[in-house]
């Protein structure tokens, strides 16, 4: 019989690998190329960008930044800097962030104490294995300032468990994670669960996709804003934000 220790090593191994191998490709940015085909991501983005430049909070690290999209959003707001273990995701960073500096450690590993005002950590908790998020939280912990932002995003348990996670979150479970390790944490729901606007803004992405032709974006840009706009306006009003138990999203603002 395997040993347990050795059983979970070869569970992170195969979990690490699926995520690896999303990394062949830097999916995170097909926005860039369609605009409007990332406004739950880029709503999320918005938020915390505002959040820490409310708190005054201008030099950021982004832990477990994968392909960089975060840094690309933010480094026209803030200070940022990204830190993965992955060096394939790493090499998209800096490709479309050259300006950037990116580092290619865990955070447990990396020797910059108190440096940063602010930190954020965007759907990460997930890829966890237990034993190792105190090391991982206490990680960003050293990193930050004594009145640092930290800001986790996590899939909520109204998401469906993919199999590249080893959990998905409700806001009890997740005060538990960060409560040991933070003074203050404020938990709010995003992408709100509601059948019937979901599935009216499924249709309307479905129907901004057939506009992203190369044909019908070269002769209509005026109606590809409009279609762009129209989704975010609808999001915004019906999808983004709810109480934590109605979300696929969670979103927690920490304080040391």
């Amino acid at each position: 019989m395997m040993p347990d220790d050795a059983g979970n090593d070869l569970l992170k191994e195969k979990r690490q690998a699926i995520q690896e191998e999303e990394y062949l490709l830097p999916y995170h940015y097909k926005d860039v190329f369609a605009p409007g085909q990332s406004i739950e991501r880029n709503s999320i983005f918005s938020f915390i960008v505002e959040t820490f430049r409310r708190a005054g909070k201008g030099h950021v690290i982004d832990v477990g930044c994968g392909d960089g999209r975060f840094c690309f959003f933010a480094k026209d707001y803030l200070g940022v800097e990204g830190l993965d273990i992955s060096e394939r995701a790493l090499e998209w960073a800096r490709a479309f962030n050259p300006e950037v500096a990116f580092h290619n450690k865990r955070i447990e590993d990396l020797n910059l104490r108190g440096v940063f005002d602010g930190a954020v950590s965007l759907e990460v908790l997930e890829h966890i294995p237990d034993d190792d998020m105190p090391a991982f939280i206490k990680g960003i912990r050293s990193v930050v300032t004594d009145d640092a932002v930290v800001i986790f995003t996590v899939p909520s348990v109204r998401k469906p468990l993919e199999e590249k996670h080893f959990r998905h979150y409700t806001e009890i479970t997740l005060r538990e994670t960060l409560g040991p390790f933070f003074g203050e944490v404020a938990i709010t729901g995003h992408s709100r669960v509601t059948v019937v606007h979901g599935k009216i803004f499924s249709v309307m992405n479905i129907l901004s996709l057939i506009c992203y032709s190369d044909r019908f974006c070269w002769k209509y840009p005026r109606a590809v804003g409009i279609i762009s706009r129209a989704k975010e306006r609808y999001w915004r009003r019906h999808l983004q934000e709810g109480p934590p138990e109605a979300c696929r999203r969670l979103i927690a603002i920490c304080r040391p």
